[in-house]
């Protein structure tokens, strides 16, 4: 957390700050995408595989449970079901290519939000310098305009720390989704 506000007061200080300069504010750290082969016990059974678009029921079946608002528990449920059902030796790996890539697509989306959701909370925090200096500068003899910069300044702060509740949220969904990822190889390989 310090590491976090640290970059958050020299960018503050340096100017207005993208989202590509800044640091995802997560605790856990995220690769940029993800590898079949880190779910997958023989990874040589993920090579040369087809386009996975091109099938029909594969693309189907990627399409209906790789969404994160699919239940894991359905979803891992239906995985069973068709690898019990017979399928070319290619099946299980072509299906699992797909869940990987839907699964990473929607996590990059999620962590493209995040960092803007970081520059956002880093902007905010130079304006409350700002909003800060002004109220320290004006005289206590000023008490209205004291009163809304410090207003002004609360709303601020409501708006950083709501922002701050959201970004812990929001940094766990990538571990969810590569959990539930986790879960489809687990069942997909037993």
């Amino acid at each position: 957390m310090r590491k976090h506000m640290a970059a958050i007061l020299a960018l503050t200080l340096g100017g207005a700050a993208t989202a590509d300069e800044i640091a995802l504010p997560c605790q856990q750290h995220f690769a940029d995408s993800l590898a079949p082969a880190t779910y997958w016990e023989d990874a040589a059974q993920l090579e040369h595989l087809p386009d996975w678009h091109k099938d029909k029921k594969i693309s189907a079946l990627v399409g209906k449970l790789a969404p994160r608002d699919e239940a894991e528990d359905d979803a891992v449920k239906q995985l069973a079901a068709f690898r019990k059902a017979p399928h070319g030796k290619q099946a299980l790996p072509l299906l699992f290519t797909g869940l990987v890539e839907e699964t990473d697509r929607q996590r990059s989306e999620v962590i493209v939000k995040i960092r803007d959701m970081a520059e956002r909370q880093v902007n905010l925090t130079g304006t409350i310098q700002k909003v800060d200096d002004e109220l320290s500068k004006t005289p206590e003899t000023e008490g209205a305009k004291r009163d809304e910069i410090a207003q002004r300044r609360g709303y601020l702060q409501r708006d950083y720390d709501s922002l701050d509740k959201t970004l812990r949220y929001a940094c766990q969904i990538p571990v969810d989704l590569e959990e539930r990822l986790g879960a489809f190889a687990k069942v997909l390989q037993e």
